[in-house]
């Protein structure tokens, strides 16, 4: 099953996170320091990313910027929660784009679609 690296600082939400998403199957990193973020991708090579939008300690944006500076195709999404009905589409959220990266590693390793994108079908197979 997939492994997913939440950057959160805030407690109760990080902990709501990782149960809703680890009952679903997910395996879950969680850590507070973002400093540490880029040494935990490098190490764990997490399928997914998750950011605490709302962090207090944080500016998560920042450390967007530097995980699509240094792997602009790496999968992150920035979430806010305030509530259990936003744990709840936060794992919607999270489905489609594990769904997005493993057609995407998929589609990459295909030599057909690959050689349909460019443009030579003949002797695909």
């Amino acid at each position: 099953m997939a492994l997913i690296l939440i950057v959160d600082d805030e407690s109760p939400h990080r902990h709501d996170v990782k149960k809703v998403l680890a009952n679903e199957g997910y395996r879950i990193i969680s850590i507070t320091d973002p400093t540490a973020t880029w040494a935990y991708i490098n190490r764990l090579e997490p399928d997914l990313v998750l950011l605490n939008g709302l962090s207090e300690q944080f500016q998560s944006f920042e450390i967007l910027n530097d995980i699509k500076q240094r792997s602009p195709e790496f999968p992150v999404l920035v979430y806010m929660v305030k509530d259990n009905d936003a744990v709840k589409k936060l794992k919607q959220a999270v489905a489609l784009a594990l769904f997005e990266v493993r057609f995407s590693r998929r589609e990459k390793r295909s030599p057909f679609i690959g050689s349909v994108r460019s443009g030579q079908v003949q002797n695909s197979f």
